[in-house]
Order: structure tokens, then C-alpha cells, then sequence
């Protein structure tokens, strides 16, 4: 696999562990709390993110497979609609089944990949950048979920997730340092632990003697 697809995949296979994971820890009623900044309930950002990896699938084939030329951009308008008919009230267990399919179709498609067509020109890019950055997709919706969650929010793996995504989109990355000063002043409050480690040792250097 080209280097620049290897990076995309192990991207997919890092960032469908954390939606996972998260997915996992709702509850029924958070699976229905809405965002703020998007509209959507939990369940149906779940749903999104599942239908955009089934929906960039056959276009990222046609890509590697035809090259540049017959290239059509997304309807992402369509995608989110079609998220809401169509995977809006299915189960997450479902979801998670279909997420781990369309991934691994993703990262097949990538594997066949000539070194030549992952270099050929998109755009402003190249056809190996245009699937890496299709990758990030995923990592948008997580700050979707920290904000409208509370039980959620100071998870350590889901802050891993959102803290350390690379946002370029403006209103993003303000989005993200709001959250980050939000963890520290939720860290500044907690008590501080007790030294019981050094107490500990204390006592055994004690005995020792």
C-alpha cells in the first residue's frame, strides 16, 4: 500500500475505534440529546458518520480505479439527508456493523492503488491527499459529541480523539479551544490526590531500618 494510503487507513482504523467506543457508552436518552451546532440527535451523528464511509467508498474506487478525470465532487447536502431517512432510527449495534464493513471496504479499495494514481493531480492536490483528508471526516463529529454530552465529555479517550485532531476549518478549531479550556477548568477544580504513594514509602524505608 502507498504510504500516503497507509496513513489514511490506519487514520480509519483509529478513528472508527474511538466513534466505537463512544457509540458504546451512551445511553438511550444521549443517543437522542441533539447538537447544537449541527441539528443532529447522537444517533443520527452516528448515522452520518456510517453513511459518509459507505458514501465515499465508491467514488474513492472510481478514483484510484479511473483516475482524476471522471472525478465528480460529494453532495454532502445529499448525504446528510439521506442519513436522516434512511439510518436515523437504526439500531447502533447495526451501525457499528455497517461503520466496520464500509471501513474495511475503504481501506481494500486503498490497498490497490498504484504509486502513480495516489500522485496524479486533484485539484490542488493529489488523488493519495484527497483520501487522506477524506479520512478526517470522522474526527469533526467529535467535538460534536463531547459538546452535547456531558457524562461524556471529559472522557479520557474521546478527549484523546478531540484534542488532538487537526481542525483547519475555522469555527472548528475556535470550537476545540473552547473545549480545551473548558478541560482545564474542569482539571483545576478537582481535589488534589493525596500523597499515599510517598506515605507509603516512608513506612517501608521505616521498616527497612
Amino acid at each position: 500500500m502507498e504510504p500516503i494510503l497507509r496513513a489514511a487507513a490506519d487514520r480509519l482504523i483509529h478513528h472508527t475505534a474511538y466513534l466505537r467506543y463512544v457509540a458504546e457508552q451512551m445511553t438511550p436518552g444521549e443517543l437522542e440529546q441533539t447538537c447544537a451546532a449541527t441539528g443532529l440527535t447522537m444517533r443520527e451523528t452516528l448515522a452520518h458518520c456510517v453513511l459518509w464511509l459507505e458514501w465515499v467508498e465508491p467514488p474513492a474506487r472510481k478514483l484510484i480505479a479511473e483516475g482524476a478525470e471522471t472525478f465528480e465532487p460529494l453532495d454532502d447536502d445529499a448525504m446528510n439527508a439521506a442519513a436522516r431517512d434512511r439510518l436515523g432510527a437504526v439500531a447502533v449495534p447495526e451501525l457499528l456493523e455497517r461503520m466496520a464493513a464500509a471501513r474495511d471496504e475503504l481501506i481494500a479499495a486503498f490497498a490497490g492503488a498504484t504509486h502513480a494514481r495516489s500522485v496524479e493531480p486533484l485539484g490542488g492536490d493529489t488523488i493519495g491527499e484527497t483520501l487522506l483528508r477524506w479520512t478526517t471526516h470522522l474526527e469533526r463529529h467529535a467535538l460534536d459529541i463531547a459538546e452535547t454530552l456531558p457524562e461524556l465529555r471529559y472522557d479520557s479517550l474521546l478527549l484523546d480523539w478531540t484534542l488532538s485532531a487537526d481542525y483547519r476549518d475555522a469555527g472548528e478549531a475556535a470550537r476545540q479551544a473552547r473545549l480545551i479550556a473548558d478541560v482545564r477548568a474542569y482539571l483545576a477544580s478537582l481535589p488534589e490526590d493525596e500523597d499515599e504513594d510517598d506515605e507509603d514509602d516512608g513506612d517501608f524505608e521505616n521498616e527497612a531500618e
